[in-house]
């Protein structure tokens, strides 16, 4: 009986740490991709600048219409890095939380659960090693 209930509450613990490596991995990527939007906002605007105000732009838009664009462009991509960081963190602490439950469980009856405990640990490596990758490339605009 014990034995199904660890089984259970492993499969179930796998679950939580699929998902939620599933979700934090979206959230890298929208980090990615806002970080990207924001860089490109802030060259346009680099460009821009030093153009006379009554210039009209390769859009045929006056300078201070494409600007105005770009600003709050630059200023929504920082905005939602703001609550993707957010989401990020709270990400990383559940994975924290279900690595915890993890080893509980496996202190519970180490012998039946060093070959399931193994996997999961596997997976878990894989998450850090992904996430510290994923995290790497937003290093490159800062």
């Amino acid at each position: 009986m014990a034995d199904e209930a660890s089984r259970t509450a492993f499969f179930e613990i796998q679950g939580r740490m699929i998902e939620t490596t599933a979700k934090l991995k979206q959230v890298q990527n929208q980090i990615h991709s806002k970080e990207l939007e924001k860089k490109r906002a802030y060259l346009t605007l680099e460009e821009l600048r030093p153009l006379p105000d009554d210039t009209n732009t390769f859009v045929l838009e006056p300078k201070s219409d494409l600007m105005n664009e770009q600003e709050q462009k630059f200023k929504d991509s920082e905005n939602a890095l703001s609550s993707l960081q957010t989401s990020k963190e709270y990400l990383e602490k559940q994975i924290g939380e279900v690595e915890n439950n993890l080893k509980e469980l496996l202190q519970q009856d180490p012998g039946q659960n060093l070959k399931a405990g193994n996997h999961l640990f596997s997976i878990l490596s894989f998450v850090h090693v992904s996430s510290r990758n994923q995290a790497e490339p937003t290093a490159l605009f800062g």
